[in-house]
């Protein structure tokens, strides 16, 4: 019985014990082989459409990932959206242009830093711009997502030096936070070669408390300590001239953005 189970392409462990249960030992080898044949077509049958499916579910899987996490960095990247009327409505009017400009400036300035070196520096391997045709669609939306969060932590900034910094110093700024701080967080953290990933426990920063947001809110203290407030902020005799020029604009988006899901970059 056990010559015969290889040549009918049954394993000796498994199905050998399936033909035993099946026939009794007084039964002829002819019998014995018949059901062994059997009992292989229906695991085989069995095999496949169970591998059937978790080809499917696997793709299902994917696909559902990848769109969950492209649905989070659109809304993340929405946000900008909302900083910049958050900040433009509190501002005076002749500052409006120029707090939309530097929220565009972390976008497009981000986006260059990113793909030119960021995104390497923090996960390693090559540079965005250098990627071929072997870069996978999980290469490309994590890259995307690494620059929505880039850019909601450059922007903190902007709105706590508002009306005190020109564009062209902001610019270095934003620079500095996208192409320096936040690469190097994201490494610390995320990265699998990080010093605060591999800690026992691992440390785990959640929806970007740290990386994102407490990186961007010390970087807004220091520049709001460097630039000092607005010359005549808190003078009881000029108070007034500091009123916001859209009130309304201001929570209309602002009250958006705190709603969206929050993910791990």
């Amino acid at each position: 019985r056990t010559a015969l189970l290889p040549m009918m392409g049954c394993s000796t462990s498994t199905d050998e014990w399936w033909c035993v249960w099946l026939k009794p030992s007084a039964c002829d080898e002819a019998d014995i082989a018949a059901d062994c044949a059997s009992t292989c077509c229906r695991a085989a049958a069995v095999n496949a459409t169970l591998d059937s499916l978790a080809d499917d579910l696997l793709s299902v899987s994917v696909a559902l990932n990848t769109a969950w996490k492209l649905l989070c960095g659109v809304l993340v990247m929405l946000m900008q959206l909302g900083f910049a009327m958050l900040e433009a409505g509190t501002v005076r009017e002749h500052n409006v242009i120029a707090t939309y400009a530097k929220n565009i400036i972390d976008v497009i300035l981000g986006t260059l830093i990113a793909a030119l070196w960021g995104y390497s520096v923090a996960y390693g391997g090559t540079w965005p711009l250098a990627w071929d045709e072997d870069t996978t669609a999980e290469d490309h939306y994590s890259f995307f997502v690494f620059l929505a969060f880039q850019s909601t932590c450059a922007t903190i900034v902007s709105g706590a030096m508002a009306e005190r910094t020109a564009v062209g110093s902001y610019l270095v700024l934003s620079c500095t936070v996208s192409g320096l701080l936040y690469p190097l967080a994201v490494q610390f953290a995320y990265s699998s070669r990080g010093f605060l990933h591999n800690l026992e426990p691992s440390f785990v920063d959640f929806a970007g408390s740290g990386v994102v947001h407490a990186l961007g809110g010390c970087a807004a203290l220091v520049g709001a300590v460097a630039a000092g407030p607005r010359t005549g902020r808190f003078d009881p005799k000029t108070v007034a001239d500091f009123s916001p020029h859209n009130v309304p604009q201001a929570p209309r988006l602002s009250c958006c953005t705190s709603i969206l899901p929050r993910h791990r970059p």
